[in-house]
C-alpha cells in the first residue's frame, strides 16, 4: 500500500478513530484539572532548566555516574551504538544461562528492537506492562511513550485476546484486564532475568528512578539477573534534580498528580548489570542546533496534542522505533534515516507539540530542519515549482493575472484526477486574482502591510478591508509591493535553498523600505520572517526585521483601545478559530479571541478552537486523509455550536474551512478578524 493508500485505510478505521478520540478527550480532560492544581508552566521551565544544565555535563555527569553505581553492580558499561549494546546483553544472557526473560519500562530496548534481536537468537522475552505485552502478543511494536497500545480500541483488543488465547472474553474492560494480568503473572515464574529501564538516574546517589502504574517491576527486578538499560541522556546530577523531573512526568504523561508506583532503585535483588546506551546522544550533545532533542523526558504529552498523531496514529506517524513530533527528533538522533524523510514530511508544522512540550523544545523549528537535510537533492515534483515559482513574484503574477480569467468561479479544473489531487472532493477552492498588492495605490508611510500571497491572488477583499480598518482608525498604511514569497512554503517542504533565497531577497527590500512595522494579514508569514529568517540566514539583519513584525488583527486591536475607539457589534452567533501560526507561534491569538470575547454578546467558544484545521498550504494536497479528517472535525465544531458566523485571523483557514462548509452545502460565513472589525468600526 502507498503512504496514502494507508493514510485513508486509518482515517477511516471507526474503531482506530475511537480510540484515539478517547485518548484525546481523556488526556485533556484530565489535563485540564491538573492545570488548575499544580503550575505547570513552572514545572517545565525548570525541568527545561534541568536538562539544559545535566547536558551541558554529560561527559561529568556519565563518569561520576558510573564510578556510584560501580560498588551496586556486577558490571557497568557504556554502549556507543545499538550493535555494541546487543552484543553486551547477548553476552550477559550467555554468562549467566539465561534463557527466559521479563521486562518492565524498558522503552528504550525500542530503538535497539531488543525484542526481535533476543527472540531470533533463542532467548523468550516477556514484556509484562500491560500495553507493552498487548502489542508483543499482536505482534507490533509500541505506538505510544507512555500508552504503547492506544491505537487498539476495546473491541480489537476483546478481538486479539479471544484468539490468541482461544477464548470467549466478554467486551469488558475489568474483564480483559483481569485475564491479562493473570497472562502477565505466568511468565515471571518463568523468568530468570529481568529487563528494565529508568525514566531518570542520578549521579549524586547512583539511584534509578522509576515510574509505573501497574507495578510490575517489583516481579522483574527479583529476578537473579537484572538488566538495566538507560540512555545517557537521563542521568541528571541530584536527587533533587531527578524529583524535580519525577515530579512533572505523570502530570504531562497521563495528567495525574503522581503514578501509582515510584520506585527508587540502587541494587535489585540478584546480579545487576547496568548497560548505559549512547546510540548517537553523544554525537547530538555536540551540535549546538540539535542538542534539544536531549531534553526529552520520554513524557509523550506530544503525541497526545498532535493531530497528525491524533488522527493515523503512531501505526503510520512513527520511524523505525519512536513515533509522533518526538519520534522523527529520535529517529534522527540514533541515525534511523531509513524512510524518515515521508515520516518527516507528515508534520503538518502546527506546532501544537512545541506548545505542550515538558521541556519546552522547539520541535516544530527542529523538524523543518531535519527535512531540510533529507529532501537534499531530491525535490519531488512540488520542490521544482517552489524553487522556479516562489522567488519569481513577476512570474506569479501574470500566472494569476491569466489564471484569473480561467478561474473566475473557482479553482477547478474539470480533470478529475488534477481536481482530486487538489483536494477539491473534500474542499471547495475560490477563485483567483489579480495581485492585490499592484491594484491599489498607497502613499509611503511608516506602517506597512505585507500582504502575503494569499491576500494577493485569492482573498484581495481582506487586503481592502485591511485598508479601511486603518483609515477608520487615523492609520497611513502603506502596501508593500513585494518582492517575493516569504519562503514558508519553501521552507516546510524541505526546500532550504529557496527558502534561504526568499529570505535574504526579503531582508534587504523590506528593510529599505524603512518600516515602523510591518503588518501580516497571513501569520505564517509573519511567522516565517520572525522566527525562520533568523535560522536560515546568518545576516544579522535578520534580527532587525523580526523586530518590525506586527500580527494587523492585534495591532489593529490595540490602536482601538489606545485610542478608545467606539465599536458596534456585528449581532450574529459568531465563534474563533485560533490559527496555529497566530496562537503557538507569533503567541497574539489570544488577544483577537479575548476582544471577541468582552464585544459579542453572542460568542460561542467552539470545542477545539485551536486544533488545527488541516490546511496548511500545499499539506493538504500532500495529504489529503488527514486534512479532510482535521476539515471534518472542525466544521463538527462550528456545527455544534450553532455558529452563523466563524472568525479567524488566517487566509490558509478560511479557504480549508469555507471550502469545507461549501461541498457540505452548509451555510456559515467565516471572516477574516481583519474584515470583522471593518464591519464593527
Amino acid at each position: 500500500m502507498t503512504l496514502e493508500e494507508r493514510e485513508k485505510e486509518f482515517s477511516e478505521d471507526s474503531f482506530l478513530q475511537t480510540a484515539l478520540l478517547r485518548l484525546r478527550e481523556n488526556y485533556f480532560s484530565k489535563r485540564e484539572k491538573i492545570e488548575k492544581l499544580f503550575d505547570i508552566e513552572e514545572l517545565k521551565n525548570k525541568v527545561r532548566s534541568i536538562k539544559e544544565r545535566n547536558i551541558e555535563k554529560l561527559s561529568e555527569n556519565l563518569k561520576n555516574f558510573i564510578e556510584k553505581i560501580k560498588a551496586n553492580s556486577d558490571a557497568v558499561f557504556v554502549a556507543k551504538d545499538k550493535q555494541e549494546a546487543l552484543s553486551i546483553v547477548e553476552s550477559i544472557l550467555k554468562e549467566n544461562q539465561i534463557k527466559s526473560i521479563v521486562k518492565s519500562k524498558s522503552l528504550t530496548t525500542e530503538e535497539l528492537h531488543l525484542n526481535e534481536f533476543l527472540a531470533e537468537n533463542g532467548f523468550e522475552v516477556y514484556e509484562t506492562d500491560l500495553g507493552e505485552w498487548l502489542v508483543q502478543i499482536n505482534n507490533e511494536p509500541p505506538t505510544h511513550m507512555t500508552a504503547p497500545a492506544i491505537h487498539m480500541s476495546k473491541e480489537k483488543i476483546n478481538q486479539l485476546l479471544n484468539s490468541v488465547f482461544n477464548e470467549n472474553l466478554p467486551n469488558d474492560a475489568k474483564v480483559m484486564v483481569d485475564f491479562s494480568k493473570e497472562k502477565i503473572k505466568e511468565t515471571f515464574s518463568k523468568a530468570d532475568c529481568g529487563i528494565i529501564g529508568a525514566n531518570v538516574v542520578s549521579a549524586e546517589s547512583g539511584s534509578f528512578f522509576i515510574l509505573s502504574n501497574e507495578g510490575n517491576i517489583q516481579n522483574v527486578i527479583r529476578q537473579d539477573t537484572v538488566i538495566c538499560f538507560v540512555g545517557i541522556d537521563k542521568i541528571v546530577e541530584t536527587d533533587r534534580e531527578a524529583f524535580k523531573i519525577i515530579e512533572l512526568l505523570p502530570k504531562a504523561a497521563t495528567a495525574q498528580i503522581t503514578t501509582s508506583y515510584i520506585d527508587i532503585l540502587r541494587k535489585p535483588y540478584g546480579k545487576f548489570y547496568v548497560i548505559l546506551l549512547d546510540n548517537g546522544r553523544s554525537s547530538i550533545k555536540n551540535n549546538e542546533f540539535y542538542k534539544e532533542i536531549l531534553y526529552c523526558i520520554r513524557c509523550g504529552a506530544c503525541q497526545n496534542a498532535c493531530p497528525v498523531y491524533t488522527t493515523v496514529s503512531g501505526k503510520l506517524f512513527k520511524g523505525k522505533s519512536y513515533a509522533g513530533p518526538i519520534g522523527i527528533l529520535l529517529s534522527y538522533m540514533v541515525g534511523e534515516t531509513e524512510g524518515l524523510r515521508d515520516y518527516a514530511n507528515m508534520c503538518i508544522g502546527c506546532m501544537a507539540c512545541d506548545e505542550i512540550c515538558s521541556s519546552k523544545i522547539n520541535l516544530q523549528k527542529l523538524i523543518l530542519s531535519i527535512k531540510a537535510e533529507l529532501t537534499k537533492d531530491t525535490p519531488g515534483i512540488k520542490g521544482l515549482i517552489i524553487k522556479h515559482l516562489e522567488n519569481r513574484y513577476e512570474v506569479l503574477r501574470i500566472g494569476a493575472y491569466i489564471s484569473h480569467f480561467a478561474f473566475k468561479n473557482g479553482l477547478k479544473t474539470g480533470i478529475k484526477k488534477i481536481d482530486e489531487a487538489l483536494g477539491l472532493n473534500f474542499r471547495a477552492l475560490p477563485p483567483i486574482t489579480s495581485s492585490f498588492d499592484v491594484s491599489v495605490k498607497t502613499k509611503k508611510s511608516k506602517i506597512c502591510l505585507f500582504a502575503g500571497c494569499s491576500v494577493n491572488f485569492i482573498y484581495s477583499n481582506i487586503g481592502k478591508d485591511a485598508l479601511e480598518v486603518a483609515k477608520k482608525l487615523g492609520i497611513e498604511l502603506t502596501v508593500i509591493k513585494q518582492s517575493a514569497c516569504c519562503g514558508a512554503p519553501a521552507w516546510y517542504n524541505g526546500e532550504k535553498k529557496s527558502a534561504q533565497k526568499a529570505a535574504r531577497i526579503n531582508i534587504d527590500y523590506l528593510l529599505s523600505l524603512d518600516c515602523d512595522k510591518i503588518l501580516f494579514l497571513d501569520p505564517h508569514c509573519a511567522h516565517m520572517i520572525e522566527r525562520d529568517y533568523k535560522i536560515l540566514t546568518e545576516n544579522p539583519r535578520a534580527l532587525e526585521l523580526s523586530h518590525k513584525v506586527e500580527c494587523a488583527s492585534s495591532y489593529f486591536i490595540q490602536m482601538i483601545n489606545s485610542k478608545h475607539v467606539k465599536t458596534s457589534r456585528l449581532g450574529a452567533v459568531l465563534g474563533y478559530h485560533h490559527p496555529c501560526h497566530l496562537k503557538r507561534g507569533l503567541e497574539k491569538s489570544t488577544i483577537l479571541d479575548d476582544f471577541l470575547k468582552s464585544h459579542e454578546p453572542n460568542y460561542v467558544e467552539i470545542e477545539n478552537n485551536d486544533r488545527c484545521c488541516g490546511f496548511a498550504g500545499s499539506y493538504s494536497m500532500m495529504h489529503p486523509h488527514i486534512s479532510k479528517r482535521l476539515l471534518e472535525e472542525k466544521i463538527e465544531s462550528i456545527k455544534k455550536a450553532n455558529l452563523q458566523v466563524l472568525i479567524t485571523a488566517c487566509p490558509g483557514c478560511i479557504m480549508q474551512i469555507s471550502g469545507g462548509l461549501k461541498v457540505k452545502g452548509i451555510r456559515r460565513e467565516v471572516l477574516h478578524f481583519v474584515s470583522y472589525l471593518n464591519r464593527i468600526l
